[in-house]
């Protein structure tokens, strides 16, 4: 009966670990795809100022990584409130995807 607990206890401490490595792996996304989303409007600022035309492409990239993130996220976990960030980020994404779209047919 003592080994059967000791069994229990190691199966439940083994699943705790990959459950603490899923979550560090998620937040690593999301951090990451929150960078690039920074790295993209830093991009299109200094391209901004600097050249004075501008390039929606950047943003719209980040925009996307970060929606993406987060609708694939809150689905999985059921969480709304990422749900509602993911398609807020993934509306702004579309509109900058347009944009961008614009500036190349116009060109």
């Amino acid at each position: 009966m003592e080994r059967e607990k000791i069994l229990a206890a190691a199966r439940s401490e083994k699943y705790r670990g990959k459950e603490y490595e899923n979550k560090q792996a998620t937040r690593g996304n999301l951090l990451s795809s929150f960078l690039a989303l920074i790295v993209g409007v830093g991009l299109f600022c200094i391209e901004c100022i600097v050249k004075e035309s501008l390039n929606f492409g950047l943003v719209a990239v980040g925009m996307t990584a970060v929606g993406v993130q987060y609708l694939y996220e809150g689905v999985t976990v059921k969480k709304g409130y990422m749900i509602v960030l993911g398609i807020i980020c993934s509306l702004v994404a579309a509109f900058f995807v347009l944009a961008f779209i614009g500036q190349v047919v116009a060109v």
